[in-house]
């Protein structure tokens, strides 16, 4: 009728993946050049994703440099640490 707006959302899967993963090449392409391109990058290093989206042994120099990102900046530090302990806490339940 009209009265109430309302949005339809698609019932289905949203894949996120890929502009995710399209957007991390690009910046990669780019040399990381903005701060949220090194974000990006260092929250990929820090949930362990940079070795998915940086294979090849060409890249080593620039996981490396992500990794210190991941360090430098201290809200990707937290984000680190918490999936290392959430690892850690996942095997030692796994063990015991």
């Amino acid at each position: 009728m009209g009265l109430v707006p309302y949005t339809c959302f698609p019932a289905g899967a949203v894949g996120l993946a890929g502009p995710a993963r399209d957007r991390f090449g690009r910046a990669l392409g780019a040399g990381f050049p903005d701060r949220r391109s090194r974000l990006l990058a260092a929250l990929a290093s820090a949930t362990d994703l940079d070795r998915a989206l940086l294979r090849s042994r060409e890249h080593r120099p620039v996981r490396r440099e992500v990794k210190r990102w991941a360090r430098e900046i201290w809200t990707v530090h937290a984000v680190e640490r918490a999936v290392r302990q959430d690892k850690e806490a996942g095997s030692n339940a796994a063990s015991g």
